[in-house]
C-alpha cells in the first residue's frame, strides 16, 4: 500500500485524484499510474496500516475493497457475516458500488482511493489488496478468500447447493428499476447471451457467440439477446431490429441489446425478466446467481467449483484439452491480452474448445427443465 502525493491532479480509473493531500492506493495502481505521468509530479512512500487481527474489539472499521461486479457480488457474504460479528455496519472503501444498493450492512461506501487522513476516523482496517493470484485460489471459492481475508471464514456452506447459508451472495433490485427498462411484453423465451467477458482470458471466441446466437434464434417461440458492452456486438449491420433502440440488424429470433443498459443495476433488472443466461465467469454471470436467474456458465481459467458452485440455478460447461495439458485450467486474470495466456493460445482452450452446439444442447435442456 502506498501513500500517494501528486503535484498536479490527475484521474485513475474514472475518479479525480486531487493534488497536494496524500491519498492510499494499492501498489498495482500506483505502478499503473507512475507509467502515465512524470515521475517528478508524484511522491510515493509504503504506509503500515492498522490492520484488523479478527480479535481486538472495534467499534469502526473500514474495508478496502476492489475488483470487478463479480467480486462485489462474491465479497458480500463475508460483509454480510462480518457486520453481524462486530454489531455494526460496515463502511468500505471499494469505487464503483452500484451492486451494493439496499445491503443494510454497509454505511458508507467511498470511491476508492481514499485520502490518508480518513485513517484518523476508523479503529482498523481490512484490505482485499493481492487477494488473487496466488496458489489458494485455484481450490479454494472466491467468497471464501474474501471472508478469510476479513477473518470471518471458514463460510458455513448448507448440505445442498439450495441452501447454500453463509455463501449466498447478495443482491436488491429496487422497484423503480425494474420499471425503468422500457422493454416490451415477453411473447416468447428469452435466453440472455453475454457476448464477452472482462478480459481476454475468460472470453468464448466471437465466432463460437454468433453461430450460438443464430441456433437459439431458431428454436420454437424464443428470442436470443445479446448482452455487453457496446463495442462487443458481433459484425450484424442494419437498422433496429424491431425494439425501440440503435442497434446493428442480427438475425431473425436474435435482439442485440449490446450498450442499451445504462447502468449495471438496469442489466441486473433485465436479467430478472430472462429465462436463461448463458455467458462466461464474469459478473453478469454472478448477478445471475445472487439473483436467482437460472443460467450456463461457460468456464475456462476458473472453474465452476471456485467460482458459481453455490449458485444453485447454474450449470456448467468447460471442457478438457485434447492432448491433455497440465497447465488447465490455468488461473489467469481477466488482465491477460490477446496472445499472452499462459499455454501461448489467443484463447483459453477449454473455452475454444467448447463447440457451439455443446451449449445448444445445455439450453435445450435447460428450457425443457423450465417448460
Amino acid at each position: 500500500m502506498k501513500a500517494v502525493l501528486l503535484k498536479r491532479p490527475v484521474t485513475m480509473h474514472g475518479q479525480q485524484i486531487p493534488a497536494q493531500l496524500p491519498y492510499l492506493m494499492f501498489d498495482q495502481t500506483y505502478r499503473l499510474l507512475a507509467k502515465q505521468i512524470d515521475p517528478q509530479d508524484v511522491a510515493a512512500r509504503d504506509i503500515a496500516l492498522p490492520l484488523w487481527d479478527g480479535k481486538r474489539p472495534v467499534e469502526r472499521l473500514l474495508v478496502l475493497g476492489g475488483g470487478g461486479t463479480g467480486d462485489r457480488v462474491q465479497q458480500t457474504p463475508a460483509l454480510r457475516k462480518l457486520a453481524r460479528l462486530l454489531g455494526c455496519q460496515i463502511d468500505i472503501a471499494a469505487g464503483r458500488a452500484a451492486e451494493w444498493l439496499g445491503l443494510p450492512y454497509l454505511g458508507n461506501v467511498y470511491e476508492w482511493m481514499v485520502p490518508q487522513y480518513m485513517l484518523d476516523c476508523y479503529d482498523a482496517v481490512c484490505t482485499f489488496e493481492d487477494i488473487l493470484g496466488h496458489n489458494n485460489e485455484a481450490t479454494t471459492h472466491l467468497a471464501e478468500l474474501f471472508a478469510q481475508r476479513l477473518h470471518v471464514g471458514p463460510l458455513q456452506g448448507g448440505r445442498t447447493r439450495k441452501v447454500p447459508r453463509e455463501f449466498r451472495c447478495d443482491w436488491r433490485v429496487l422497484p423503480h428499476e425494474k420499471q425503468s427498462l422500457a422493454l416490451p411484453d415477453k411473447a416468447t423465451r428469452w435466453v440472455a447471451l453475454q457476448v464477452r467477458s472482462n478480459g481476454q482470458s475468460r472470453n468464448w471466441p466471437i465466432e463460437h457467440v454468433t453461430r450460438l446466437a443464430e441456433m437459439i434464434g431458431r428454436l420454437p417461440k424464443t428470442t436470443c439477446i445479446l448482452i455487453g458492452a457496446p463495442a462487443e456486438f458481433p459484425a450484424w449491420r442494419g437498422p433496429a431490429n424491431g425494439w425501440s433502440h440503435p442497434s446493428p440488424n442480427p438475425p431473425k429470433g436474435v435482439v442485440n441489446l449490446c450498450g442499451h443498459f445504462p447502468s449495471i443495476r438496469q442489466l441486473a433488472a433485465f436479467l430478472l425478466r430472462c429465462d436463461l443466461l448463458v455467458g462466461p465467469d464474469s459478473g453478469p454471470m454472478h448477478m445471475a446467481g445472487a439473483l436467482d436467474v437460472p443460467s450456463i456458465g461457460l468456464y475456462g481459467p476458473h472453474t465452476f467449483e471456485t467460482r458459481g458452485w453455490w449458485f444453485p440455478r447454474q450449470r456448467a460447461l468447460t471442457t478438457r484439452p485434447s492432448p491433455p495439458d497440465s497447465r488447465c485450467p490455468c488461473h489467469c486474470h481477466s488482465d491477460q491480452v490477446e496472445g499472452k495466456m499462459p499455454c501461448g493460445h489467443q484463447y483459453c482452450q477449454l473455452l475454444q474448445g467448447l463447440a457451439p452446439e455443446q451449449v445448444l444442447a445445455e439450453v435445450r435442456t435447460y428450457l425443457d427443465d423450465l417448460a
